[in-house]
């Protein structure tokens, strides 16, 4: 048996069947990729024809004496009645957040997209789309998704802004932070320092070298008549941390004997008593640098930091703590 081919085959035989593909649809609409969204194209269309920066675009380019810049119009549509202004071959979204919305959506929700961040979503939008801020726009898009706030890990937590402890005092030294800096190299036999700072008024510290050793209560508030005290007075509130101290019932019946408010930090949150630690930050940085060759001088250095941190204006001063103690810098 011979199979017949296309040369052996009677040309009579097709008559009447020219046209027997004419209504057959080898495969449907719903299996094709639609690479245009026609109802977004006619919404981008209808749009562009009641914006003002399109019809002065159109305008120039109707204008055979303008050179086109970066404004292109182009036809769309199945009978092409659809006009198109591109910029710089990118489709031109008039200002409606509406569209643009719709548009960053498409390109970041859906499963397609995956939900990238910023940078990749404007990688996406960008090829096909244009108007002003656009980045700006997608910015914002991406950082106000519910869907990535939710399931997305934030590598750069913000931390929330310190609320700033009220003073009511009028006077130096009237609301003071204390705290202790402790185990630091032995230097002619002391290995703490005490900073007491005004938290209040002028924003000045007093350092004094102590030992971690039997440092009691009562210890404590001989350190403070001292040095403190004898030139300044009793506070009005005392600001400290959960130290045993502090903590301690001789310190407590010290301070309702004496009229002092005292105010102690919640666990684990030196936060509370921000100046100071900020204060001990700035002292530890002070003697590391001048204490490198030999931790152990840090005692012969410790009043020179106390004059370099009370002769310049504290940040949310104007003058500083030596100009609001005497009236003049030193």
């Amino acid at each position: 048996m011979v199979i017949a081919d296309a040369l052996s085959r009677r040309s009579d035989w097709s008559t009447g069947l020219e046209q027997d593909n004419e209504d057959v649809v080898a495969l449907p609409a719903d299996l094709w990729i639609r690479f245009v969204d026609m109802e977004l194209q006619d919404a981008v269309a209808a749009a562009q024809k009641e914006n003002n920066l399109v019809q002065d675009a159109v305008s120039s380019l109707s204008d055979p004496t303008v050179s086109p810049q970066h404004w292109t119009i182009e036809v769309a549509g199945p009978d092409s009645s659809t006009r198109l202004l591109f910029y710089n071959r990118r489709l031109y979204i008039p200002d409606i957040i509406g569209l643009r919305r719709r548009i960053v959506q498409d390109h970041h929700n859906s499963s397609a997209a995956g939900h990238l961040g910023v940078l990749a979503t404007c990688r996406s939008v960008r090829p096909s789309y244009w108007w002003p801020g656009l980045s700006a726009f997608v910015a914002k898009y991406v950082q106000g998704c519910a869907t990535c706030q939710q399931f997305k890990v934030q590598t750069r937590p913000q931390r929330p802004s310190l609320v700033p402890i009220e003073s009511l005092s009028l006077r130096l030294f009237g609301q003071v932070g204390i705290d202790f800096m402790t185990d630091l190299p032995m230097s002619e036999d002391f290995d703490s320092i005490m900073v007491v700072v005004d938290h209040g008024l002028s924003k000045g510290v007093i350092l004094t070298p102590c030992n971690k050793t039997g440092l009691t209560a009562a210890k404590t508030v001989r350190l403070y008549i001292d040095n403190v005290y004898s030139r300044f007075g009793l506070p009005n509130k005392m600001i400290s941390d959960r130290g045993p101290q502090f903590d301690s019932a001789f310190w407590t019946e010290m301070c309702t004997a004496l009229q002092i408010k005292h105010a102690m930090t919640t666990a684990f949150h030196p936060q509370t008593n921000g100046g100071t630690e900020r204060v001990n930050r700035e002292i530890q940085t002070y003697l590391s640098i001048f204490c490198i060759n030999n931790p152990t001088s840090w005692v012969s250095v410790l009043k020179k930091a106390e004059f370099v941190y009370n002769n310049r204006p504290h940040a949310d001063r104007t003058q500083s703590p030596f100009e609001l103690w005497y009236g003049q810098a030193p």
